[in-house]
């Protein structure tokens, strides 16, 4: 730098310390322009060499031992705003003709401390954590703030964090807290079938809150649509049941255990295709338009702009039972998972690396044992204007809050560890431990640069205890963790022992549950083509995991090694087989002694004077199903029913016969 720009640099860390008005350093400025107030002298030869963006008079120059910039808010403040008023360069230097010159290294270190004291400013909490980069060291400059909405949660200054070799400095809490069933479960399940297990988690309170919305949404369907043909067979909808809704579960999981082309064909009459079991349990078209009326919320009540109503209900309901049968140990691993799914949706995701590219992503938290304890639905781009935190770092946090504080370690891959989430989860009495990807701010240069051979570890930790283990295998791996060194321990490999961190061979056993889970809920799966999404996501929810949960529940307390496809099929046997104990005395009666012991009477008097209406049609008016006008007056009754309620033919074989 020559000495013209250093009296430059001068005069703006002067003007900074005497000036009072801290406004100056608050406007936006663009991302283009330099990083350091490295300014020249105008030279009117080579105009190309300045930029444009700065808003005063004395133009900038991008010089190359100044390092670059990548901002993620166009708002953040810039050195551009330094010099507010209009001067010309003979004024600034008749000015201080008097400045002594400095050194090179003087005005450098200077430089890199205004410009740290430029962005360390209010305008970063909008900045999301994870999307600034500093030069080619990679490290952020960020501010402790406190939000608004979050007030314990603080951001890090990572800078000033000092690494050195490993010595085991970690912090240690106190393990306060009851893993695995609960036992009251686990008295009042022991020695039952597994159809008990999964009713843990699908329990009547589901099913009951399922058929209501099933019966609302069928209403308004039919009573708000217009478009619906004469001969549909929506005109024929009756409301729907709990032992309906269980029953249509059960053929759900019984057409995910036997596949056939199309639904049509489990109700063939074909040689080849012919099968008594859906027939026995409902007709054909009675699955259909079940089916097509399958609701969990009414939508006259949708909040606006909430994405995932019309499955939130039901997730909550079921994560909270997921909740209250188990408790986590001291490991659990949080990780995303696909639905799939290819039709038109605000929120699908597309990931390459996933069996199921295109489909809806679920953030589940998983124990040890593959059993899922919390799940959260992507629903497309996260609010992060009020929360300096990363959306990864929200996620961790929104599934672990009960867990939390309990001296419990978290297992996450690179795409959610970071330096900051490490900090926030010591706060919280949690350890953390994950693979980390090379350009997190903050981490320190002398891992990520450090050239290995394979077998070879590098590691250095900071002074809270946060240690960063490179090891080189086939690649580099990088790892954090709150609670490991660079220890190795010797394991065996293709008949072949080698030696592996321990920090890795833990992440790889804690890591494991969220495949575990996903193995075992893709076996018999009973996802099909052509349904809406928010169906998709119900089947998956309570055909996948809350079987999966209830399969590991009934291994743990019976202590048996029952595959999952066999307690699927014995699940699914008793679905199709349920029968409502409140309808128990007249379902298990045949028809023609319900017949024999209710009789159709007809009252022998005028029938202008002491028509009435059918009990039976004015339930349909009252549900929507009929007009005013369609509903029978009759002077018929049953003598054997309570208070002899009037009912035409119809309605009178319709309703004993049930």
């Amino acid at each position: 730098m020559n000495s013209r720009g250093k009296r430059i640099v001068k005069l703006a860390l002067e003007q900074k310390q005497h000036s009072g008005d801290e406004d100056s350093l608050s406007e936006p400025y663009s991302a283009d322009s330099d990083v350091d107030p490295g300014f020249v002298l105008p030279d009117s030869s080579n105009s190309d060499n300045y930029s444009t963006d700065s808003d005063c008079e004395i133009p900038v120059k991008k010089t190359k031992n100044i390092s670059s910039l990548s901002v993620g808010n166009e708002n953040m403040p810039g050195p551009s705003n330094i010099f507010r008023g209009k001067r010309t360069t003979k004024e600034i230097e008749s000015k201080y003709q008097d400045i002594t010159s400095e050194s090179e290294e003087d005005i450098e270190r200077e430089q890199v401390k205004d410009s740290s004291a430029v962005f360390m400013t209010q305008n970063t909490r909008n900045a999301n954590a994870g999307s600034t980069h500093f030069g080619d060291d990679n490290i952020a400059h960020e501010e402790w703030i406190e939000t608004e909405n979050d007030a314990d949660q603080t951001l890090y200054d990572l800078t000033q964090s000092v690494w050195g070799p490993p010595v085991g400095n970690h912090l240690q809490f106190e393990e306060n807290f009851e893993s695995g069933i609960k036992q009251e479960w686990q008295a009042a399940l022991m020695g039952h079938h597994p159809i008990d297990y999964y009713f843990a988690f699908v329990d009547f309170d589901i099913i009951d809150a399922i058929v209501d919305q099933t019966n609302i949404y069928a209403t308004q369907f039919v009573m708000c649509n217009n478009n619906i043909s004469n001969k549909s067979r929506v005109h024929n909808w009756e409301p729907t049941t709990r032992a309906e809704i269980i029953h249509l579960i059960g053929l759900l999981s019984y057409m995910g255990m036997v596949r056939m082309n199309s639904l049509r064909d489990y109700w063939s009459q074909k040689w080849l295709l012919k099968s008594d079991v859906a027939r026995n349990v409902m007709s054909r078209n009675r699955f259909e338009i079940l089916l097509k009326m399958l609701h969990f919320s009414d939508n006259e009540q949708c909040p606006e702009g909430d994405r995932l109503y019309k499955i939130q209900p039901l997730i909550d309901m079921l994560t909270k039972n997921y909740q209250t049968v188990y408790t986590p140990g001291k490991t659990f691993c949080i990780d995303e998972t696909m639905v799939p799914f290819q039709g038109r949706l605000v929120f699908k995701q597309y990931n390459p690396q996933k069996t199921h590219k295109y489909g809806i992503k679920v953030f589940k938290l998983c124990c040890n044992n593959g059993y899922t304890w919390n799940i959260s639905i992507y629903a497309g781009k996260e609010k992060t204007t009020d929360n300096p935190l990363a959306v990864s770092t929200q996620i961790v946090l929104k599934l672990a809050k009960d867990l939390l504080g309990s001296g419990r370690l978290c297992i996450t891959d690179n795409w959610y560890t970071s330096l900051q989430l490490a900090h926030i989860l010591l706060d919280h009495k949690t350890h953390c431990l994950g693979t980390l990807r090379a350009n997190r701010k903050g981490n320190p240069p002398e891992v990520i640069k450090k050239k290995l051979k394979k077998g070879e570890v590098f590691s250095q930790e900071n002074e809270r205890g946060i240690c960063l283990v490179k090891w080189r295998d086939k690649r580099d791996v990088l790892v954090l963790s709150t609670c490991h060194t660079d220890q190795m321990v010797e394991i065996q490999r293709r008949g072949k022992s080698i030696q592996k961190p321990t920090a890795i061979v833990h992440y790889n056993s804690g890591k494991s549950s969220i495949d575990l889970s996903d193995q075992m809920a893709s076996y018999s799966s009973a996802l099909r083509k052509s349904i809406r999404w928010y169906k998709k996501l119900a089947i998956e929810v309570l055909l996948g995991t809350s079987m999966v949960n209830a399969h590991i529940i009934y291994k743990d307390i019976e202590q048996s090694n029952m595959p999952i496809n066999d307690f699927r099929l014995l699940v699914t046997e008793d679905l199709l087989k349920f029968e409502d104990k409140r309808d128990a005395a007249q379902t298990r009666q045949p028809r023609h002694q319900i017949l024999k012991t209710h009789q159709f009477t007809r009252l022998d008097c005028k029938a202008r004077e002491n028509r009435r209406y059918c009990k039976g049609c004015y339930q349909k008016k009252v549900d929507g199903i009929i007009e005013k006008n369609k509903v029978k007056k009759v002077t018929t009754y049953c003598q054997q029913c309570d208070g002899n309620p009037r009912y035409c033919l119809e309605c009178f074989n319709l309703y004993h016969n049930k």
